[in-house]
């Protein structure tokens, strides 16, 4: 099984002024709009074979060493304008996250200061202000507007071709969750990385993945089975729950297919994998975030 090394955020001056933070209306808004799933366009966004497992940041995407700087500087996403990412990378820390192991990358207290790109629409706010909800009626996880006492944070920010990305658990400084204007505006995928930055990976990479799903291997895009791994328990820790099918954090059917086939299929055979729609059974959830009993 692979090693991972991740990626420790620099912290970085930052320009106070252009901070936004959720208004009360904005939640209003998202209890009055109706939740669509994301379709299969918008689904790809969390596919990018530039980035580890297609959106997690830190984590070099072919050899789960630290992320080399120099070759993503230069990739053809920096080239065509993206060089907005270029601040997001900082000096590297040593231990891939386990999060009874490495509890130091939990956020203290399961609260997460934030703070949001100057100039979102109102419907990308309320889109987040959805997925914020779903935590707080889900989750003891609190997401609050980041105070000048707050070192650490996550700054959302909006990206036009580079897709949804997060890295994994507290990163320190402003770390970044990235999220596509015209693919990653819903509740379920703004969700699914945010679960990144509170510290998890991807439901198939568990070490005991192959007692419930099959990897076809011959469907998958060439180079790209890397991002189909299993990993020990000192990275990814299963806090003794059971496997989800119905996880937000799942990778769906049809992930880095060449052909339109399945890449990955249950053994349970009227499972659904990939819902990137609202988060699962709250008492299993609040269990498994581990925040209430390390906080």
């Amino acid at each position: 099984m692979p090693e991972l090394r991740l990626y420790n955020i620099q912290r970085q001056e930052y320009d106070s002024f252009a901070e936004q933070y959720l208004l009360p209306e904005d939640f209003e808004l998202a209890s009055k709009t109706p939740i669509k799933k994301p379709n299969a366009y918008e689904l790809d966004a969390i596919l990018n074979k530039e980035l580890f497992e297609g959106d997690i940041l830190g984590i070099d995407p072919v050899s789960g060493g630290l992320l080399n700087e120099e070759r993503i500087f230069n990739s053809d996403l920096i080239k065509n304008g993206n060089d907005e990412e270029k601040a997001l990378f900082g000096t590297p820390y040593y231990s891939a996250l386990n999060t009874q192991t490495y509890a130091d990358k939990l956020w203290a207290d399961a609260k997460v200061p934030y703070v949001l790109e100057q100039g979102m629409s109102p419907t990308q706010r309320a889109s987040i202000a959805s997925a914020f909800d779903e935590y707080k009626g889900k989750t003891c996880i609190r997401f609050v507007p980041r105070q000048e006492t707050d070192p650490d944070f996550i700054y959302i920010k909006r990206n036009n071709a580079f897709g949804c990305s997060s890295y994994v658990g507290r990163a320190g400084g402003n770390q970044t969750v990235s999220l596509e204007v015209d693919k990653c505006f819903s509740k379920g995928i703004i969700a699914h990385e945010l679960m990144h930055a509170l510290g998890f990976f991807h439901e198939h990479s568990r070490t005991d993945r192959d007692d419930f799903v099959e990897i076809q291997e011959e469907n998958i895009r060439p180079g790209m089975l890397r991002n189909f791994e299993k990993y020990p328990r000192k990275i990814i820790d299963p806090l003794t729950m059971p496997y989800d099918y119905d996880s937000v954090m799942h990778y769906h059917k049809l992930a880095f297919s060449r052909n339109g086939r399945p890449t990955i299929v249950p053994k349970k055979g009227d499972a659904e994998i990939g819902q990137r729609y609202v988060l699962n059974n709250s008492l299993l959830l609040t269990k498994k975030l581990f925040y209430v009993d390390t906080n």
